[in-house]
C-alpha cells in the first residue's frame, strides 16, 4: 500500500494542482488505526451540550479510539469522565445513557463507586489484607465545558480546548448569546456507509452546492451562494483548527422551505457553518432559531455515525424551525448522505486516479482550500 501523496498534476499553467488525500486514507484499516492514535485520542471529541447532563446522576458513555468513556453529572452538580471500566477485573461498567441514583456499581462483583470516581464498596474487602479502596478509584479522563457543549479528550496533556479555539468561541456568542444554556429540540440519527473524512470533505466545500441533487440546487435559494464565504483558521498546535462557511439568507420564500420570520437568534439571519477539526459542525440557517450539531462518530474505516443535534432557547421548535429541521435532515441530510456514500464506493475503483482540488486564486465560496487545508492537517498528523 502506498501511503504517500500522489505526485501534483502539471497544469497548462505550469503551476500544479492541490491533489486530495490518497484514496487508501478512505479505507485503509492501518491508516485507520494511526488515526485512532494521533488524532481521535489527542483531540477535543464532543459529548453533548451540558443541559443534556442536566440534573444529578445523569450520564453517557461514547467510545474514543476503542475506549469507552463515561460523562457522568455528580451530586455536587460538578461534570466528570471517567474510562468505563471496573478497577477489580476490568468488567464494562455503564451503557448507554441515564441517570444514577446511586453508586455506579460493576454488574460483575458489585464493586461501587460513587460520583467522584472513589471506591465506595467492594465486598470482602475487610477481610483482604493490605486492600486500601483508596487505591481503586476510576481513572479519570480530562473534561471541559465550552460554549456550554461539553468535549473529553484522552490526552492529559492537551491544549484547552478553550485556549486553541477562543477565536471561535467569540464567533459562536457572537451568533448565539445564549448558547450555554440551550436545551435539545430534535435529534436524527443516520449511519452512513462512508469514512469520516468524506463526510468533512462534503461540510467544509460549497463546490457542490449548485452542481448536485435537487435538495442542494434548493439550498442554493436558501442561502446567497454568490457571496459563500469560506475561511480556514489555525489554533493551538494545528495549523487547520477550524472553518467558518458564512453566507447572506436568501428570500423568505425560497425553495428549500418557506418560513415567516427571520432568525432571532444572534440578531442576524445568515447562514453559518463552522467545522471544528477533526469531525464536529455547527450550523446557523435562515428563519430557525436553532443551533444545530453535526456530530460524526467513525465505526471503522468506511462506516460513520451521524447526528443532527438540534438546540433551542427552550427546547421547542416553532413553525419556521420546524420546516429548516425537516429539511435539514430529511432532505438535505438525505442527499448528502447518498453523494458521500457515492465517493466512498468510488475511492475502491481502480479507475479513479487520484483527482484534483479546485481552488482557485480568490478562494471564492467555490473553492475547495478549506479540504485542502483539512487534509494537510490529516497528512501532519497521520503520515
Amino acid at each position: 500500500m502506498d501511503g504517500n501523496p500522489a505526485p501534483a498534476i502539471p497544469s497548462s499553467a505550469g503551476a500544479s494542482v492541490n491533489r486530495p488525500l490518497p484514496r487508501e486514507y478512505f479505507f485503509d484499516s492501518e491508516i485507520y488505526q494511526r488515526e485512532k492514535k494521533n488524532i481521535f485520542a489527542r483531540t477535543w471529541r464532543y459529548v453533548a451540550h451540558q443541559n443534556e447532563l442536566a440534573g444529578p446522576g445523569d450520564y453517557m458513555t461514547l467510545k474514543i479510539a476503542d475506549e469507552s468513556i463515561i460523562v457522568l453529572r455528580g451530586r455536587d452538580n460538578q461534570l466528570r469522565a471517567f474510562y468505563n471500566v471496573c478497577q477489580h477485573r476490568a468488567a464494562e461498567l455503564l451503557q448507554g445513557c441515564g441517570n444514577i441514583k446511586g453508586f455506579i456499581t460493576c454488574p460483575y462483583h458489585s464493586w461501587s463507586y460513587d460520583h467522584t470516581g472513589c471506591l465506595r464498596s467492594a465486598t470482602n474487602a475487610d477481610s483482604v489484607p493490605g486492600f486500601d479502596k483508596s487505591g481503586y478509584g476510576l481513572t479519570s479522563v480530562r473534561l471541559e465545558v465550552w460554549c456550554g457543549f461539553v468535549f473529553v479528550n484522552l490526552d492529559k496533556d492537551a491544549q484547552p480546548l478553550a485556549e486553541q479555539a477562543f477565536e471561535l468561541e467569540a464567533l459562536i456568542r457572537q451568533y448565539c448569546p445564549e448558547v450555554e444554556t440551550l436545551k435539545p429540540a430534535a435529534r436524527q440519527d443516520y449511519t452512513v456507509k462512508s469514512n469520516w473524512k468524506a463526510l468533512v470533505d462534503n461540510f467544509v466545500e460549497s463546490y457542490h452546492l449548485a452542481l448536485s441533487g435537487p435538495a442542494h440546487k434548493a439550498f442554493t435559494d436558501l442561502v446567497d451562494c454568490r457571496n459563500f464565504e469560506v475561511t480556514p483558521h489555525a489554533g493551538g498546535p494545528y495549523s487547520y483548527l477550524w472553518s467558518s462557511h458564512h453566507a447572506p439568507a436568501g428570500p423568505k420564500n425560497n425553495k428549500a422551505y418557506r418560513y415567516a420570520d427571520e432568525r432571532l437568534m444572534g440578531g442576524n439571519n445568515d447562514f453559518l457553518s463552522i467545522h471544528l477539526f477533526p469531525d464536529i459542525g455547527f450550523v446557523f440557517f435562515p428563519g430557525a432559531d436553532a443551533l444545530v450539531a453535526f456530530v460524526t462518530a467513525p465505526d471503522g474505516p468506511e462506516t460513520t455515525a451521524e447526528i443532527f443535534a438540534y438546540f433551542t432557547r427552550d427546547g421547542a421548535t416553532d413553525e419556521d424551525t420546524q420546516k429548516g429541521v425537516h429539511y435539514f435532515s430529511y432532505v438535505l441530510g438525505i442527499e448528502d448522505n447518498d453523494l458521500v456514500e457515492r465517493v466512498q464506493r468510488g475511492l475502491r475503483s481502480a479507475g479513479y486516479r487520484g483527482g484534483a482540488l479546485m481552488i482557485d486564486q480568490a478562494k471564492s465560496g467555490r473553492s475547495e482550500h478549506a479540504v485542502a487545508r483539512f487534509h494537510e492537517q490529516i497528512r501532519d498528523l497521520v503520515g
